[in-house]
């Protein structure tokens, strides 16, 4: 048993065509999408490394994979251009208290 994150892959709808056959993203993510995304949940331990190989074959495409995991504010996302990766955590910010706001 591993530690299994909720994988979401997301690539611009006018991408859709030319990346929906890669032998590659259909074994690593199920690329079966409609409206360019695609889910999966499980381990993937590799992700990064497979969409950096991915996004190297296709380098003017962004492909931005977001992940959250089974760990309270294991909440993620990774965009992927030309072999790349940029991560960015989720930031979580609260209302300044507003006394008119007391029900």
């Amino acid at each position: 048993m591993g530690y299994y994150t909720k994988y979401t892959l997301i690539v611009a709808p006018e991408f859709y065509e030319k990346v929906k056959f890669d032998p590659d993203l259909n074994k690593v993510i199920q690329f079966a999408y409609s409206g360019g995304e695609a889910e999966r949940n499980g381990t993937w331990y590799d992700h990064e490394s497979d969409m950096k190989a991915i996004s190297l074959r296709y380098p003017e495409i962004i492909f931005q994979l977001n992940g959250v995991g089974e760990e309270h504010l294991d909440i993620w996302r990774k965009y992927f251009k030309g072999g790349k990766v940029q991560f960015a955590t989720v930031q979580i910010t609260y209302e300044d208290f507003n006394e008119e706001s007391l029900e």
